[in-house]
């Protein structure tokens, strides 16, 4: 059978199903012809998506006669055609995480949401011991209200479960997938947590089979990087986009997914026992942390640290983000309210906290006055299925912010001595006012060396990193990466100016916010980097941004220390 896109959406699944009936009505051979040019936008495990076109993935034929009692393997980037059966050997020598051993090995191969889930739960206090399951509800239109101008709208309502197994630390099972947990053609796609292997196996359900779709670490191989499942995932681990208070999409304690009494979801056992967003929170950080400490750990040998620029790209590049806004709800904004800015948006506060740099500033917030005149200027409003609801989205300011797993594992990595809170700071202070997507402190990656020696403090990371610097000749522009980086290294007392930069730096953004110009030029640059967030697998639905009338060749916009924006 061919698999043109790993996840596939339902229009893969409904192609699929047509193709099948096609052939067992008119009894034709078991290969039928599918369509070439069909592109497809596919769901990642949490609703990552990456985009495909069947062209570029083999054969177009479909194979009908797929034994649906096998595991089959196909593996972006690495398997070529269809999906292969694995052999016994295969599955024992590779697949040791629960989803395998308490199902599929055993010749269980359920194809519905509600079916896996009871299927795991059979097992308990046989195979598994006990099992707890938690559910949990997202939708980008979830909190939207329902009138008649809204009632019609596709609010891309979709479940997720965290299965965990003897209490383990952090979700053994994660399973994404839509909300009729019965139907065998939406999608279906789960994570399974190996002990063995300490990382997570990535499956999905494709018409009546399960494809096995790679494992945490083929996320960080050349071959597989950035394919299929690690679209999505890009460093091999859970993705939660709203990981921090007030989850702007998710069912929480902020605000809640209210359904009208005839909404067929009100009957969903699984709608009726459903988590809030700080209880998944902290099941995917648990996840996230548990692959990435294995991640350092298996990088040490003798201590050496191999591949030691995958870990840098994490810091000096943005690859993977999250999403941030503000706690308060935009609806409820009255012109005498002051609305509170994440600190994210401004800078990389996690990260300069984890090099000890704790300046004493104040939140940013902007008078409501002056935000409610800022969706007029901007002309915002939330934009699907035909409908145009003026306005921005639930909680206001809704924008990308640094990686909540990047920082996860720079943690690590000055916990394991690779790199030294000096030189963390130094890095982070190279065109601060932009934590994001800045070019600057990404050009710094052709000096990372592959491999260092861990232990004293990362002495050995911080004295390469310099030396590679300085042979580049461009040390002595001040405007230049390399020459910002190597003063803020040569710096003796790079604590406390590095604070009083940041102060500054806050300062001049509290001045700027109280003024209509100076907060737009906030916007300008908010809805720069929501642009370039949507240019990745991880954007998937029209609802999660509100739209803008703002020009896109303004792009790209930088943040100055002074408060002031300009094209870089």
């Amino acid at each position: 059978m061919l698999v043109p896109s790993i996840y596939p959406t339902k229009s893969w699944s409904d192609e699929l199903d047509n193709a099948k009936q096609l052939a067992e009505e008119s009894g034709t051979s078991q290969r039928q012809p599918l369509l070439n040019s069909l592109s497809l936008k596919s769901r990642n495990v949490f609703g990552t998506t990456s985009t495909s076109d069947l062209e570029s993935m083999g054969p177009d034929t479909l194979d009908i006669s797929a034994d649906a009692k096998k595991i089959y393997r196909f593996i972006v980037g690495l398997d070529d055609g269809f999906p292969k059966v694995m052999t016994t050997e295969e599955v024992q020598n590779n697949l040791h995480d629960p989803f395998t051993r308490l199902l599929l090995a055993k010749g269980l191969f359920p194809l519905t949401t509600k079916a896996v889930v009871e299927e795991l739960e059979k097992t308990q206090g046989q195979d598994s011991g006990l099992i707890t399951r938690n559910v949990f509800l997202i939708g980008e239109g979830g909190k939207l209200p329902w009138d008649g101008t809204t009632d019609k709208v596709n609010r891309t309502f979709r479940f997720t479960f965290a299965i965990r197994i003897n209490g383990g630390i952090g979700p053994d099972i994660l399973i994404s997938t839509g909300t009729n947990v019965e139907s065998t053609k939406g999608f279906l796609q789960l994570m399974s947590w190996d002990p063995d292997l300490k990382g997570y196996h990535f499956f999905q359900r494709l018409g009546s089979l399960w494809i096995w779709s790679g494992n945490s670490y083929d996320a960080l191989n050349a071959s597989t990087r950035h394919k299929g499942p690690f679209s999505g995932h890009i460093n091999g681990g859970p993705v939660m986009k709203e990981l921090e208070q007030p989850w702007q999409n998710w069912h929480s304690m902020n605000a809640t997914i209210a359904l009208p009494s005839h909404h067929p979801l009100q009957q969903n056992p699984y709608f009726q026992e459903k988590g809030t967003g700080d209880q998944f929170e902290k099941l995917v950080k648990t996840g996230m942390d548990k692959l990435n400490q294995a991640r350092i750990e298996r990088s040490i040998i003798n201590g050496a640290v191999r591949d030691f620029d995958f870990f840098m790209r994490q810091i000096l590049d943005s690859l993977n983000v999250n999403l941030i806004s503000s706690i308060q709800e935009s609806r409820a904004v009255q012109a005498d309210d002051s609305l509170p800015l994440p600190f994210s948006f401004f800078a990389n506060m996690a990260g300069f906290s984890l090099a000890d740099i704790e300046p004493d500033i104040e939140q940013i917030k902007v008078r409501g006055n002056i935000y409610l005149q800022s969706l007029v200027d901007f002309d915002f409003a939330l934009i699907t299925d035909g409908a145009r609801i003026p306005g921005d989205t639930h909680f206001a300011f809704f924008v990308p912010e640094v990686s909540r797993e990047d920082m996860n594992l720079l943690e690590k990595m000055i916990r394991h001595e690779m790199i030294s809170k000096k030189m963390v700071a130094s890095i982070l202070m190279v065109d601060f006012p932009n934590p994001l997507y800045s070019e600057k402190r990404k050009s710094l990656l052709q000096y990372v060396p592959n491999d260092i020696k861990a232990g004293n403090q990362g002495f050995h990371f911080d004295e390469v990193f310099i030396e590679n610097i300085k042979r580049s000749g461009k040390i002595d522009d001040p405007n230049l990466p390399e020459g910002e980086l190597v003063t803020n290294w040569s710096l003796e007392n790079w604590q406390e100016v590095f604070e009083s930069r940041l102060i500054a730096y806050f300062k001049n953004l509290k001045v700027k916010s109280e003024t209509q110009e100076g907060y737009n030029n906030f916007v300008r640059v908010a809805e720069y980097r929501r642009k370039r967030f949507m240019t990745t697998p991880l954007y998937e639905f029209d609802l999660t941004f509100a739209k803008t009338n703002m020009d896109a060749s303004q792009f790209p916009l930088t943040m100055h220390i002074d408060g002031t924006v300009a094209g870089s």
